[in-house]
């Protein structure tokens, strides 16, 4: 019984093997390309249950292939334009299996119709050819652009333009004729691209003004006038003339005075718009307004009059003689008649304090049992032994928990542990003055660092540990003569802790400090 079913299995699989090699792949496949999208097309085969289409950017078809029900036609989406793809299908009979796999086939996808750029610096050719009936104009074709053509567009509202001229792609000026006398036109221009059966054509480029002779039509009224102190008796007028896509605007008019709505006095201040009024006296009142005007002469009426008045400047500290605020004003820091120091930092000798900061530790084993999140804080004294030269000492404090690790494999446990500091150095220091009141300092020395390391799972450990230390900072002396006993200390210092006693313990790092002090 074995023996027959046996048999009858190697049958099945002979005759699907074989009838899969019977009937045909499907032929005649063509493909249709767009931007993203290739359409598939092929003759149907028999009886055929289904189809697979393969494809890919290579001839292996590398993507999954996709199922097709019983239709001979398919459209494949969401393609890169402007790239080869690869295509090929087969035919599944479900009796018989699937067949080969057709003839590979490849098509390249359209490229993005990429819209013309359009052109640059529109313009007049010059004042002269603005005429009664014409106008003349001229432009750039945009950089790595390639137009069939232009427009020229114009009407006599800013934005509405009734008129269109199409130029060829050769032409940069043109002369525009067939215009009405003393009327304000608007011009614009853009580039296309015929592409057959559709005008690609650009955006807008700049929309540009011209009144055609007689012009007797003045420019807008500027836009906004400022004007402010920028010396002693100096007062800077700038005025945003609005009027900059009028293309025979001209300048601008400043008008001053100290009297209101006068414009007796005025200045030509050009497209620059801006004029400095110099040398006017203390204590006195102007008043500014302007006109833009046109190479006809005509000009707008006036902005609105802003008002400036000419006195005393003074910077933020120094406005008040008597003033007795933060720690770092100037007029406390001077004597009022030799103009020197009002006090010696070098005068007391001693200081006192207390700093904290960040504690980042050299040995990376250390991170690993309690990271560098570790924030110490220290008590220090100095003495000074010459105005340049000091000795200090400091002792500090510093605690981190973590987790213990095994031995071997150095793996992380769950086993809450507790490291204790107390580290205490000597230095001996030089200083220098860097500004008044600011002194930087280096210095070097020992270290004699007290340890200790607990956890309920182990037994606790305590070391001396010693090594040697370089450390850099700066004395910020308070400014204000009635504060001048309290400053503010900024220290790095680096430490190599394990140069004494007998452990292979590096518990130094690099130390960032902040603290304050007391000098007598």
């Amino acid at each position: 019984m074995k023996q027959l079913i046996y048999t009858v299995f190697l049958i099945l699989v002979s005759v699907a093997t074989v009838g899969a090699q019977l009937f045909n792949a499907p032929e005649n496949l063509t493909l249709d390309a767009d931007v993203n999208a290739v359409t598939l097309q092929w003759d149907s085969v028999v009886n055929a249950d289904h189809y697979y289409i393969y494809w890919g950017k290579t001839r292996e078809l590398a993507n999954d292939r996709i199922r097709v029900e019983a239709q001979n036609r398919y459209e494949k989406t969401g393609l890169d334009p402007d790239t080869e793809y690869f295509f090929a299908v087969s035919a599944v009979i479900s009796i018989l299996g699937e067949s080969r796999k057709s003839e590979i086939v490849s098509v390249v996808t359209l490229a993005e119709d990429v819209p013309p750029e359009p052109p640059l610096n529109f313009w007049i050719t010059r004042i002269a050819d603005i005429q009664e009936t014409s106008v003349g104009l001229k432009w750039e074709k945009a950089p790595d652009s390639e137009p069939d053509g232009f427009y020229i567009h114009y009407g006599t509202q800013s934005g509405s333009y009734d008129n269109r001229i199409s130029l060829g792609a050769s032409k940069a000026d043109v002369i525009v004729d067939g215009l009405i006398s003393n009327i304000r036109y608007y011009f614009n221009i853009s580039s296309y691209i015929d592409r057959g059966e559709t005008i690609d054509e650009s955006e807008m480029a700049q929309e540009i003004v011209i009144d055609t002779l007689p012009d007797d039509r003045p420019p807008d009224i500027p836009g906004r006038i400022r004007g402010s102190l920028v010396g002693e008796g100096a007062i800077q007028v700038h005025v945003d003339a609005g009027n900059e896509t009028m293309v025979d605007y001209a300048g601008v008019n400043i008008y001053y005075g100290q009297v209101p709505d006068t414009r007796d006095l005025a200045v030509d201040a050009g497209k620059t718009a801006t004029h400095t009024f110099d040398g006017l006296p203390m204590n006195t009142t102007w008043y500014f307004s302007a006109a833009a005007y046109d190479h006809s002469g005509n000009e707008s009426e006036p902005t609105d009059e802003i008002t400036v008045v000419v006195e005393e400047m003074g910077n933020y500290t120094g406005r008040f003689d008597d003033f007795s605020g933060g720690c770092f004003i100037n007029s406390l820091t001077k004597d009022r008649y030799s103009g020197k120091p009002a006090y010696d930092v070098t005068d007391n000798k001693n200081k006192a304090g207390i700093s904290g900061g960040y504690f980042l530790p050299h040995q990376t084993e250390f991170d690993d049992y309690y990271g560098r999140d570790n924030y110490p804080f220290f008590l220090f004294f100095e003495r000074s032994l010459h105005r340049n030269v000091s000795v200090d000492f400091k002792a500090g404090y510093m605690r981190s928990k973590g987790n213990l690790r095994t031995i071997v494999s150095d793996t992380p446990t769950r086993v809450d542990a507790t490291f204790t500091m107390i580290p205490t150095s000597a230095s001996l220091n030089v200083k220098y003055p860097i500004i008044p009141y600011v002194w930087g300092f280096v210095g070097a020395g020992p270290d004699y660092w007290y340890i200790r390391e607990t956890s309920d799972a182990v037994d606790n450990t305590s070391k001396w540990v010693g090594g040697y230390h370089g450390r850099a900072g700066l004395w910020l002396y308070n400014m204000d003569i009635r504060y001048r006993q309290w400053g503010m200390l900024l220290e790095t210092q680096y430490s190599v802790v394990d140069r004494f006693g007998k452990n292979d313990i590096d518990v130094g790092g690099w130390l960032f400090l902040i603290g304050g002090f007391y000098s007598f």
